[in-house]
């Protein structure tokens, strides 16, 4: 079980008599197209009731791609297109953002070397994060 998830506290509630044995996650997305797919399995409904953004991902370089990413009370929606307006624009490198989620990379290091442009206030970015499991 990966700690601090929806999952975990689900089973403690559920299983309260039963010894949870905690892994690290284990779903790290080596394309584009599979983090964009893959948000939905990592994604933490109970961690996001307050939260409410709007946020466009555009990928350049190797494996170029558009995507926005609403989350709103609890519920997300993925569509590979930009629709309504973003809080936050990301425009990123796709191999350097791979990397990140991977955690080869840091978010000030494409920021420094222009990897990573964001417009918008950064704070979205973390309210991003924390409705995924890292």
């Amino acid at each position: 079980m990966v700690p601090d998830s929806d999952a975990e506290a689900y089973l403690k509630k559920r299983f309260p008599h039963k010894e949870i044995r905690l892994v690290n996650n284990s779903l790290r997305p080596n394309t584009i197209a599979a983090f964009i797919s893959g948000l939905r399995s990592v994604f933490q409904r109970n961690k996001t009731s307050d939260v409410d953004i709007n946020l466009h991902f555009t990928f350049t370089g190797k494996e170029p791609a558009i995507a926005t990413v609403r989350i709103n009370k609890g519920k997300l929606e993925v569509t590979q297109s930009h629709d309504g307006v973003a809080d936050l624009k990301v425009t990123t490198d796709s191999t350097f953002w791979i990397d990140f989620l991977n955690h080869r990379r840091s978010i000030p290091l494409g920021l420094l070397t222009g990897k990573l442009r964001l417009a918008g206030s950064s704070v979205h970015l973390l309210k991003f994060k924390k409705c995924f499991h890292a």
